[in-house]
């Protein structure tokens, strides 16, 4: 088999809150044992789906994807992995994806299929958004480079809760009163990181993305990523409340590009 995209989580913020063991066991144990099973059928590159969520987590769901993120990238710079397997490992680090199952969307789109009152949590908070098309160019992207645990990042906007509420609503044709503010609910944050200032680790970037090395990657792994068009990034803070954010208008042509989606088909 040439190449394992580890998609299978628990990723619902609440739920994981509600049974943290079995998040543990999804989201950790089973990362752990895709790995064993990619090196033990010498599987050429197994790709890892990870979340925003695993950056400074205050959630079960993102403690136990950054667990699974360091799994991956332990096993991928470990010397005797490296003697004595073919397998090659990356990440990849979402944002929220538009239109995804549990999402704000698909809520929203739920609640109007019943008449309901469309509910955000708090119209201040901010999240980082992607379309599928991004998730897909950003999978191929790191399929492409990744080989010792990096991590891969998309360089993505953000956007206001209540920009986007405003947005759907505008598309949709309803009343402002139809918003109902709900509070935010157990383990999430007001905002969301990609990356955080006092990091350690090396990290590299072009024009679309950033690369996030794992502790104890060698210098010529570092040169090898260089070498196909990345320059070393300053350590910076990349939080959804300090990144460009959307206005109402090119959240509302964002949502427009995936019409199927947005009507909840």
């Amino acid at each position: 088999m040439d190449i394992i995209f580890h998609t299978a989580a628990m990723k619902h913020v609440v739920v994981c809150e509600d049974a943290p063991f079995e998040a543990i066991k999804t989201n950790v144990l089973g990362t752990n044992n895709v790995i064993e099973s990619c090196i033990k059928n010498k599987v050429k590159k197994m790709i890892l789906i990870s979340t925003d969520k695993a950056v400074n987590p205050a959630s079960v769901m993102g403690t136990t994807k950054l667990l699974a993120e360091k799994l991956v990238g332990a096993i991928a710079t470990s010397t005797k992995l490296k003697e004595n397997s073919v397998t090659e490992f990356g990440i990849v680090r979402f944002g929220n994806v538009l239109y995804s199952r549990g999402s704000v969307l698909e809520i929203w789109n739920k609640q109007l299929r019943e008449r309901r009152e469309i509910t955000i949590t708090d119209e201040n908070m901010t999240r980082f958004f992607m379309a599928t098309s991004d998730c897909v160019e950003l999978i191929f992207h790191a399929t492409e480079l990744a080989k010792e645990g990096e991590i891969f990042i998309l360089k993505m906007p953000s956007v206001r809760m209540g920009d986007l509420a405003k947005a759907f609503s505008e598309i949709k044709g309803l009343p402002k009163e139809n918003i109902k503010k709900i509070g935010i609910r157990k383990g999430e944050k007001k905002h969301e990181e990609l990356l955080l200032e006092d990091d350690d680790n090396i990290t590299l970037e072009n024009e679309g993305l950033f690369v996030k090395f794992p502790s104890y990657t060698n210098e010529e792994r570092i040169k090898e990523v260089k070498a196909e068009g990345f320059k070393e990034s300053s350590p910076t803070k990349l939080s959804s409340n300090n990144q460009k954010l959307l206005s109402v208008e090119e959240i509302k042509n964002t949502l427009l590009k995936e019409k199927r989606l947005l009507e909840g088909e």
